[in-house]
């Protein structure tokens, strides 16, 4: 080794020393992998440090890796060079950390991006062991199996663990203790439910010895998602449990319950609630409105309370949602919608009843009527429903009437399809069979052969006289036997009038009760007793 070291020419700057040269090779990193293996900087360490040249040699050799090779070169040149991977050069931990945290905050994911690779390398921590900071060193390594689990948490993380001193900073705001966090949260429950989400947040609190209650917290917070103000309720405890005897936190979040269980008292105040599901939901919406724990001081208490309003607005929203009148039964409606289905059913109810009165009418043309004792009752219920559900039932009992109706008149043996098909005519021989199997045909049979009978004897004028009795009493026979299928034919036909009359009043009836039943709701009802969802207000 000589005690000279010659110049090194690079990026168009010849440098004397190992430290100049080590810091020039940090702010350049990509040439100076080219100088270390195109074997330049073994070359150079040559002719003053065959030590130096060996290492340069065994990196160009056996470190595949090209960037961590290029961060073992630096310090080797001198181990006392700022952190340097990849172009990113700071001078401490801190200011690794600082870095760090404002790419997180900028989404810079190329700046972030170097600094998890090199802690997933190794790198971070070998550097920081080289400057002594053996604890901070083995705390870093600790992070290194997160990356793969949950990077950005990891990355905050580590963000926080460099710059051990920085607060939580958000909204102006600079928060130095879980318990500033808890009264920063409880100043805006609402607004500010969110941030218990938050991974910085989170990442911040277990830097500053949360870890267990972050993790718990982490694990629990997925089944508060649908409401992040009782989620906020159980994460404050948690992670600051003197909060929860905080005068500001407990009011707070009592007055934000409260506002909830105002919400309760205008639902009721403001709809009817119709069914067995529907009275069993206000009756318990009445108690909760009326229930002592509204000025509860205890925080448990003001937790179970918000709980059963929860549970109760979820209930509410998800019955209002199904009801409709087509759902009659199990229903929740606002007071100008009763009015308006009332009206409606009312306008049916005059139709219905018009329109059996039309039926009745056309009933009585091909020969039948409607049934005078129903048509009765349902006049005289229709005149005294005051109620909608006493209005819709009668809708219903007018069209259970027509049905029963038309399903007795269907049963009662005509095909209700109008007039037969006529039968195909007969052979003569076929029609006389017919004829004489007949009472009448029989009748002129029997008397012609007891006339011939009394003759007592086969002439051939008895033989005519024989002929031509019967002949006649065929023919009455016929014309007898032909009005009477004429006549069936014709009551087929009036029956089957009949029934296509009752189907036709039974749809129109459908038709008129499914107006009286359409959601009288507007278009742009979409109430929600919900709470906001809480917004994210970290700044960066």
């Amino acid at each position: 080794m000589t005690s000279e070291v010659p110049p090194f020419l690079f990026e168009g700057r010849t440098y004397g020393d190992a430290p100049a040269l080590a810091e020039a090779f940090a702010h350049h990193w990509e040439e100076a992998k080219k100088r270390l293996y195109r074997g330049q900087v073994r070359r150079w360490a040559e002719a003053f440090d065959l030590d130096l040249a060996n290492r340069c040699q065994d990196l160009e050799e056996g470190e595949t890796d090209q960037d961590r090779g290029v961060f073992r070169m630096i310090y080797h040149l001198h181990p006392g060079t700022a952190f340097a991977y990849r172009g990113e050069v700071h001078a401490s931990p801190e200011a690794v950390g600082a870095a760090l945290g404002r790419a997180l905050g900028a989404g810079d994911r190329t700046s972030a991006g170097h600094i998890a690779e090199a802690l997933a390398k190794g790198l971070l921590s070998q550097w920081l062991r080289g400057r002594g900071r053996d604890e901070l060193a083995a705390a870093v390594d600790d992070l290194t199996g997160g990356l793969a689990e949950d990077r950005e948490f990891t990355l905050f993380r580590l963000h926080f663990l460099l710059c051990p001193e920085r607060p939580y900073l958000i909204a102006g705001s600079e928060l130095a203790t879980p318990l500033d966090v808890a009264l920063f949260l409880a100043r805006d429950w609402a607004g500010r439910a969110g941030l218990a989400w938050d991974t910085a947040l989170l990442a911040w609190l277990t830097e500053r010895g949360q870890a267990r209650e972050v993790a718990a917290w982490r694990a629990a917070s997925g089944d508060y998602a649908a409401d992040r103000e009782r989620g906020l309720a159980v994460f404050i405890p948690l992670v600051c449990p003197e909060a929860v005897s905080e005068p500001r936190v407990v009011e707070a979040y009592r007055a934000r319950v409260e506002a909830r269980c105002e919400r309760v008292r205008t639902l009721l105040e403001t709809h009817v609630y119709w069914g067995d599901e529907a009275r069993e939901l206000e009756r318990e919406g009445r108690e909760l409105a009326g229930s002592d724990e509204a000025d509860a001081s205890d925080y448990q208490t003001i937790v179970e309370r918000h709980r059963r309003t929860q549970r109760w607005l979820e209930r509410w929203e998800r019955l209002r949602r199904a009801s409709s009148p087509q759902a009659y039964g199990e229903a929740i409606f606002t007071f100008d919608e009763v009015d308006r289905m009332v009206a409606a059913a009312a306008g049916a109810v005059d139709q219905v009843m018009d329109r059996l009165e039309a039926l009745d009418r056309s009933l009585r043309e091909f020969g039948g009527a409607f049934p005078r004792y129903l048509l009765a009752d349902l006049r005289q219920a229709a005149a005294e429903a005051e109620k909608l559900e006493e209005r819709l039932a009668v809708l219903e009992r007018a069209q259970a009437a027509v049905r029963g109706e038309a399903e007795r008149l269907a049963r009662s043996g005509e095909d209700g399809e109008g007039s037969p098909v006529p039968p195909s005519r007969p052979g003569v021989t076929a029609t006389v069979l017919r004829l004489l199997f007949t009472w009448p045909g029989f009748a002129a049979a029997a008397i012609a052969f007891l006339y011939a009978t009394l003759e007592m004897q086969w002439t051939l004028a008895t033989v005519g006289k024989f002929t031509l009795i019967l002949v006649l009493g065929l023919v009455l026979t016929d014309l007898v036997l032909s009005s009477a299928r004429r006549s069936q034919q014709e009551e087929r036909r009036r029956s089957g009038l009949r029934l296509a009359a009752y189907r036709q009043a039974l749809d129109d009836m459908r038709r008129l009760a499914a107006v009286a039943r359409v959601s009288p709701r507007s278009a742009d009802d979409s109430e929600s007793p919900g709470a906001e969802e809480a917004g994210d207000d970290r700044e960066t």
